[in-house]
């Protein structure tokens, strides 16, 4: 099967869900997301784009929400049923549901979505998006509880990406950030120390 191409994800009214700006790096020079991630499309969004497979999911997930004359799922309940899929290995069906809560979901909620994203994306060995996710994750709420995790998360993403010298930077990040964290020792390993 094939990809479809990745679309950036937008509201309702059009507008951009996510900025692709973040904040200066210590050299105070502005990196864009794309830089970020050494050199991803512009257009790649780590929040789904449905094979040719998925139509039948798709469909099936969109029936579950319509059927009913009931208000639609809050994104709490989304973000179960997109675990509940992850947990049974309906993998672009959670994906489905999560870029649904995405799209309902206050700034709050956007940390668990982002980071369930990416381990659903590593999950399906798409670790350039499960990077993008867990990166996404950890700007959204860079003080949060998902924080410390989605930094380790996206350095060991974005080794299994290829992206070597980006996964000894996170490492290093995150070394400085929590030199005593519960994963330490493996960005110790990321490193090469």
């Amino acid at each position: 099967t094939s990809l479809s191409p990745i679309e950036p994800l937008t509201s309702t009214n059009g507008d951009p869900l996510v900025s692709s700006v973040v904040e200066p790096t210590p050299d105070s020079q502005p990196v864009t997301a794309v830089e970020q991630v050494d050199e991803i499309e512009p257009s790649a969004d780590p929040l789904v784009q449905a094979t040719d497979d998925d139509v039948p999911q798709r469909e099936e997930h969109r029936a579950d929400v319509s059927e009913t004359d009931a208000a639609p799922p809050s994104v709490a309940e989304l973000m179960r049923q997109a675990d509940r899929a992850r947990r049974q290995g309906r993998l672009n069906a959670a994906l489905a549901l999560l870029r649904t809560a995405l799209e309902r979901a206050d700034a709050s909620e956007r940390p668990m979505i982002y980071f369930t994203t990416g381990l659903v994306h590593r999950a399906m060995g798409r670790h350039r998006a499960a990077a993008i996710a867990f990166s996404r994750c950890q700007r959204s709420s860079p003080y949060g509880s998902l924080a410390e995790d989605a930094l380790a998360a996206e350095a060991r993403s974005a080794r299994a990406a290829g992206m070597s010298g980006r996964s000894r930077r996170l490492a290093n990040r995150y070394l400085e950030s929590h030199p005593e964290g519960v994963h330490a020792e493996s960005m110790r390993q990321l490193r090469g120390e």
